[in-house]
């Protein structure tokens, strides 16, 4: 793991002559340091002083090798946990509708976010917490699925207030 000017990145480095990005966690601040111990990560950050992020949590994008826009893929999302939004990042292989929904843990629909058609490439969706009436969601895990074609594809977040 290394550090930027506004967060921290976490680097999969089993491949030494190809590092490879695995998740980002956002500070919101000037972060300037970080010590992994037992499962957490302690950041340090000029803004928000001292934050304590759990290991298991800080990889939201899987390391799945370079992004190649050959591929359907709902990539991930950062920051996860979030609050008060999170950015969802998927690809597309060629032009195509994309639904990218978001459930609750009971599978109740929250929000549609995107119904659309996208040309080939890779895309980020802003999502601000809320629901399809615009309230904002409560604490808790929510799952986002995204359809395309034949390609389906679910992962979990977490909304911490």
């Amino acid at each position: 793991a290394y550090v930027t000017s506004r967060g921290l990145r976490i680097i999969d480095v089993s491949d030494v002559k190809n590092p490879n990005e695995v998740g980002y966690y956002d500070t919101y601040g000037s972060a300037y340091g970080v010590h992994a111990v037992n499962g957490y990560a302690y950041v340090a950050d000029g803004k928000v002083g001292v934050g304590i992020i759990r290991n298991d949590l800080l990889s939201s994008v899987k390391n799945e090798g370079s992004i190649n826009v050959t591929d359907f893929r709902l990539i991930g999302n950062y920051p996860n946990p979030f609050n008060p939004s999170t950015t969802i990042v998927f690809s597309v292989a060629k032009e195509t509708q994309v639904i990218l929904k978001v459930y609750d843990v009971l599978g109740r629909e929250v929000k549609t976010l995107i119904e659309k058609r996208f040309q080939r490439g890779k895309y980020e969706f802003k999502w601000n917490g809320d629901d399809s009436r615009g309230n904002k969601v409560k604490s808790g895990v929510y799952f986002v699925e995204m359809v395309s074609g034949n390609y389906h594809a679910i992962i979990k977040t977490s909304l911490l207030k």
